[in-house]
């Protein structure tokens, strides 16, 4: 038995790749055997390492009584294995890649072809003992021979190509493996017949390593990594279409706008009959027009607010804002609609509130949409109005009457384009966006808005806002109670 010490260097090298790769193959195949793509893996891992035994066996052919011919066979075939079951491994890891699947379909044909090639006497001829005499043996490579490792070279250049260039972030890690088997194949080529250094077991060791820690890092020791990849894929796509429905809901509010102002002035301008005088069915018509013109206005002014609040486009202008002047305007702008259901419009609140910090339009528009829906939701009864002081905040209250909102929708109805129900889009007519405008604009005033309801029990929703604090020598005045009767009773 020969031990030179290019075969102690050969056995070690080999060692190593067998070590390396057998490990790779347990870890793998224990942490989740029963993936495809692990197995994949596993199956070149169990390939290459082989191929290392087969390799150091090399050196003992003679000592061991073997077939040279059959020995160099064996172990150049689980080279060729190891190499197409890599880009098979590659094709499972990416999955999303056509060019990926076509690389592997190339590379498995290749092997097979390969493969029997070799077995045929068409590659290598003439296997004999090495000149130096250590136990090794060298073979001549014939024209098809030659070829065959041109293909090989070719195709995994390009499969390295490839994996570089893929879009997959965690895929691309990947492309460092054929770069080293490329080198694995050079060392074979050149280094080896001239040196008789077996580099070529270090490079298809490293390529290995390079196979192997991007599936330990983001399939096995790191599993949340591709989830990772994949939110920020679907946040990316959710950005774009975000951008992509608010420059809708711009584009068409903007078209919608004009032509309902223009209705609504000439409806109103037949309905004070500057036209001409109207019957009771064309005026009722004509009404009916106008109040869902209103309504559809309303609709599109939501959808614009809604549309700047979330692109972050709506700036507050707070200043101190008087609490009694804000609610008697707002309930004077609400008692029409009030009246034409008969419902009483009650206020209670004290006589000398301290201001709140606001910006007034906002503010406006928050007790003005609570208010509209408080009359909108409420057939019968009553609306009452209240704000008082409490730990530096206004906290204002509206109570209605009408149907209440169940307990599993008291949060929902806060969200963009909810209501208490499906059918409330169609009796009461709305978007499902004044509620979730609200909320908006009460938190950018740092206040808090919430309900409390019970179905058919009627609804209190509540909001408040800082306070301005009122000088110290100022007390507060007692509580006033304001009752609007309804319109039939104060006839």
């Amino acid at each position: 038995m020969t031990f030179s010490y290019i075969t102690i260097v050969v056995l070690v090298a080999n060692g190593v790749m067998a070590v390396v790769t057998a490990a790779l193959l347990m870890l793998v195949g224990w942490q989740a055997p029963r993936r495809r793509m692990n197995q994949y893996f596993a199956l070149s891992m169990l390939a290459l390492s082989a191929y290392g035994v087969a390799n150091g066996l090399g050196r003992f052919i003679d000592t061991l009584g073997l077939d040279p011919r059959q020995a160099t066979l064996i172990a150049a075939s689980l080279y060729v294995v190891f190499v197409a079951m890599l880009f098979v491994f590659a094709a499972e890891f990416v999955k999303t890649s056509r060019v990926i699947r076509w690389v592997r379909n190339v590379g498995m044909i290749t092997g097979v072809v390969h493969i029997v090639a070799l077995w045929n006497d068409l590659l290598v001829v003439n296997i004999r003992p090495a000149p130096l005499g250590d136990g090794s043996y060298v073979a001549d490579w014939t024209l098809y021979g030659q070829l065959s490792v041109a293909v090989l070279f070719a195709y995994t250049t390009v499969a390295a190509v490839v994996l570089y260039r893929t879009e997959d972030e965690s895929a691309r890690l990947l492309w460092l493996s054929p770069v080293l088997v490329l080198a694995a194949i050079v060392s074979h080529m050149i280094i080896w017949p001239r040196f008789h250094l077996p580099t070529q077991s270090i490079f298809l060791a490293l390529a290995a390593l390079a196979a192997g820690l991007p599936v330990l890092r983001h399939e096995l020791l790191n599993p949340l990594a591709r989830l990772n990849i994949e939110l920020r894929r679907n946040h990316a796509e959710q950005q774009r279409l975000y951008e992509a429905r608010s420059k809708f809901l711009a584009g068409i509010s903007q078209t919608l706008y004009m032509p309902l102002g223009t209705l609504a002035e000439d409806t109103q301008y037949l309905l004070e009959d500057q036209a001409g005088p109207l019957n009771e069915r064309q005026r009722d018509r004509l009404q009916r027009v106008a109040q869902n013109a209103r309504h559809l206005r309303q609709m599109i002014d939501d959808a614009l607010v809604f549309n700047q609040l979330e692109r972050n486009q709506v700036a507050l202008d707070r200043r101190p804002v008087d609490v009694r002047e804000m609610l008697d305007e707002v309930l004077g702008m609400i008692e029409p609609l009030a009246q034409d259901k008969d419902l009483a419009l009650k206020r209670e609140y004290d006589a000398t509130l301290p201001p709140v910090y606001a910006d007034p339009l906002r503010l406006r528009q928050v007790l003005t949409n609570i208010l509209a829906n408080a009359v909108k939701f409420t057939e019968s009864g009553s609306v009452t109005v209240r704000a008082h002081t409490e730990d530096g905040f206004v906290r204002f209250e509206v109570k209605d009457t009408g149907i209440g909102i169940p307990q599993e929708a008291q949060e929902r109805i806060f969200e963009e384009f909810q209501q208490v129900d499906g059918s409330s889009v169609y009796r009461y007519q709305g978007a499902g966006l004044g509620l979730a405008i609200a909320r908006r604009l009460v938190n950018m005033h740092g206040g808090h808005i919430w309900v409390k309801s019970a179905e058919g029990q009627g609804s209190t929703f509540y909001i408040t806002i800082p306070a301005v604090p009122p000088p110290a020598d100022i007390s507060p005045a007692p509580a006033t109670t304001q009752t609007a009767q309804p319109a039939a009773s104060q006839s």
